[in-house]
């Protein structure tokens, strides 16, 4: 399904200390410093960087078989597909996002044994700042009819000084290196949330309860500015790249 508007990272409205905390995980303090106050005034005078890629809104990807995902998402996922298994979760889709630009990105979503824990794997490929860099962040997700949601993300290292952006009023989070066992982040997770009554969830409803969640957690960061809708111009330009 093709999106009918197409979205942007905004860097320009990261808070500076998040901002310059992140960046230092990438580049030497200094220049970190600087970066996140040029990137910060661009934001208050709301001059947006020229995107490189852009994503359609929630539901915009194609629902696809695993046959039919991208051969690199597959083989980064390989060894944690048969961590989940063990763990007891089963898939219930695999879809490749509406992408455009320099980035490519497929979605997995698993159910745990119980029905409680969605398990939602990506696989990121973009530009970075020395190439190409792919990626493959794990989230496990919990709902109630009350808030807040739990979740616990698995990312790499450099990327937990960016958790204070998910600072969400609705959901409690807990952010983890991915060199951790899986099995590990998991049982952190399922700690988190006792003595709360979730969700127990057949495959139909918990992709329902996902896709409503997703949702609010998109119009969450559009109200933050974190995401931001291009022009029929910038999407004609974005089109235009490609990751080499």
């Amino acid at each position: 399904m093709t999106a009918e508007c197409y979205y942007a990272e905004e860097i320009t409205a990261i808070p500076y200390r998040t901002l310059r905390k992140g960046l230092s995980a990438k580049v030497p303090a200094p220049l970190a410093f600087a970066l996140a106050g040029f990137f910060r005034l661009r934001g208050i005078l709301r001059w947006p960087l020229r995107p490189a890629y852009a994503v359609g809104g929630p539901g915009s990807g194609q629902d696809v078989l695993r046959d039919a995902l991208p051969p690199r998402a597959l083989s980064r996922w390989a060894p944690i597909i048969e961590q989940l298994g063990d763990l007891g979760f089963s898939p219930l889709k695999y879809s490749v996002a509406d992408v455009i630009g320099e980035k490519q990105q497929a979605i997995a979503l698993f159910l745990d044994g119980a029905g409680s824990t969605i398990a939602t794997l990506e696989w990121i490929r973009m530009r970075g700042g020395e190439g190409i860099d792919e990626k493959a962040p794990l989230e496990f997700n919990s709902y109630a009819a009350a808030d807040p949601e739990i979740m616990t993300a698995s990312v790499v290292a450099e990327d937990i000084e960016f958790s204070d952006l998910l600072n969400l009023e609705f959901v409690d989070v807990l952010v983890l290196p991915n060199h951790l066992r899986l099995k590990e982040i998991y049982h952190r997770h399922l700690a988190r949330a006792t003595g709360r009554s979730f969700y127990r969830m057949h495959p139909e409803t918990a992709l329902k309860e996902h896709r409503t969640r997703s949702e609010r957690r998109f119009h969450w960061a559009l109200r933050q500015g974190l995401l931001r809708p291009l022009t029929s111009e910038e999407v004609s330009r974005v089109r235009e790249r490609r990751l080499a």
